[in-house]
């Protein structure tokens, strides 16, 4: 925990410093040194072209996203600390009451497990790790301070949404495996067989991978999204088949997964686009508690 929390409060420091303009000044007079007419023109076109595509205010956005960071974090221990499934439970699961969309789930033939199970973190790994290739587009590379702090708050708020009570760590929906009756017991009754719903896995892969098209679209209009959005599916899609493979969760858990990483990684940095003309953010403080407000300005 100690390097994530030092992790989240370097990136946030560099992000900080890259909100801090920076004066143009104009170089000295120096009549034997001239730049030619060429590489004038290039930097008035470079200048012209760039412009700011999202409103970040750093210390609103750094706010909520070490708020969401620490509370995932808190309610973690509490996620992975749920009781065994007892024998007694096991007896009186009914694969028959599971129906439609989620029963054929219920009919695999099992894998290697383990095996689908390492699958699954490398493309977690791929889905958190590609979205910083984007630096390396020369426009996007300019607001490099306020991408990044999106990209944070984007994880923070999937994270949160993930641990609140709409997730597993209040909900204890048992994962295909516990049906399975042809797996020894030990290996179904684990606590982190009650936590099928829902899939955070997706969720954080469609988060960060579709908060990446997202960012990429908005600074260049002129591309196709329907390609840009459809690569970026790739990992969230690969994701769902390991997930199904190795009897972590069922079509529905899935498709919520999709919903909240989609709604995070778009919407998010959707957000920050409208602030700049008609929506604030901002912490408030009362006597009633503290939070953070949001204002529509028609």
């Amino acid at each position: 925990m100690k390097i994530k929390v030092a992790s989240f409060l370097i990136l946030f420091a560099f992000s900080l410093k890259a909100q801090v303009p920076v004066q143009n000044v104009p170089p000295p007079e120096n009549p034997n040194v001239a730049l030619s007419h060429d590489e004038h023109d290039e930097d008035d076109t470079l200048s012209s072209m760039h412009h700011h595509v999202y409103h970040v205010n750093p210390w609103v956005t750094g706010t909520i996203t070490a708020a969401g960071t620490i509370y995932s974090l808190a309610m973690l221990p509490v996620l992975q600390s749920k009781p065994q499934i007892t024998s007694a439970e096991f007896q009186t699961l009914n694969p028959g009451l599971i129906r439609g969309f989620d029963s054929w789930v219920l009919h695999q033939s099992v894998g290697n497990l383990k095996q689908l199970e390492n699958y699954s973190i490398y493309t977690q790994f791929t889905a958190a790790l590609v979205p910083l290739t984007i630096f390396f587009d020369k426009t996007i590379s300019h607001d490099w301070g306020d991408v990044l702090l999106i990209f944070m708050e984007v994880n923070a708020i999937d994270a949160t949404i993930y641990m609140s009570p709409l997730g597993p760590v209040f909900q204890n929906k048992y994962r295909p495996l516990a049906y399975y009756t042809n797996l020894p017991e030990d290996q179904r009754n684990s606590g982190g067989t009650r936590n099928s719903f829902y899939s955070g896995h997706v969720a954080a892969a469609a988060a960060d991978m579709f908060s990446m098209a997202k960012v990429y679209c908005d600074y260049h209009p002129e591309a196709s999204k329907v390609l840009t959005y459809g690569l970026a599916s790739i990992p969230p899609i690969v994701m769902t088949y390991f997930r199904i493979k190795a009897l972590d969760h069922f079509p529905s858990d899935l498709f919520i997964g999709w919903v909240v990483g989609t709604c995070v990684g778009v919407g998010v940095p959707e957000l920050h686009r409208v602030a700049d003309k008609n929506l604030s953010f901002g912490p408030y403080i009362n006597p009633g508690g503290t939070g953070i407000s949001m204002a529509w300005h028609p």
